[in-house]
């Protein structure tokens, strides 16, 4: 399963593995909640030293957490 981030119009969302795209709301720094029914569900976003993404950190209620590393 991956996940693809996309920017649409200025905001942020989320897919996993296919799914239906969720949007990514701005909490703090660069952890943002994903959607807005159900458990309570973060997406955090690790920089480099470049400034860029290079890996989500996906949290879901109480399932351990995930971490994707950038593809491209």
């Amino acid at each position: 399963m991956g996940v693809e981030v996309t920017l649409e119009n200025g905001a942020l969302y989320g897919a996993a593995g296919g799914g239906a795209k969720l949007p990514l709301v701005l909490q703090s720094g660069t952890t943002y909640s994903v959607g807005s029914e159900g458990a309570p569900r973060t997406a955090t976003f690790t920089i480099g030293a470049d400034g860029r993404a290079t890996a989500l950190v996906l949290r879901a209620g109480n399932n351990p957490e995930r971490t994707f590393t950038k593809v491209r």
